[in-house]
């Protein structure tokens, strides 16, 4: 087995990788928490009273159930015709 010269590792003087990968950790937590509050934003939903599309945020969300494929249906109060209704999220 051949040795390594200490020589080869005198330019990583003075790195410190855990304050890097902290550093990236935290900034990669702050962009998730960021788009978590949007996602919500970004949504439609569509009403079954006149076949509008609406921006889920726009209403008032009663629940939120999921299929065992994966599907989100929202259940929200309509806008316009003040009634509970039930909308796939589309995105």
């Amino acid at each position: 087995m051949r040795s390594m010269p200490e020589s080869a590792f005198d330019d990583m003087q003075g790195l410190d990788i855990m304050q890097d990968f902290e550093h990236i950790w935290l900034e990669l937590g702050a962009r998730e928490a960021s788009d978590s509050g949007t996602e919500t934003d970004r949504d439609s939903i569509w009403l079954e009273c006149n076949g509008e599309l609406l921006d889920a945020a726009s209403v008032k969300l009663i629940g939120v159930r999921k299929s065992a494929a994966g599907f989100e249906t929202l259940l929200f109060m309509c806008p316009r015709c003040s009634e509970p209704h039930e909308s796939l999220r589309l995105r």
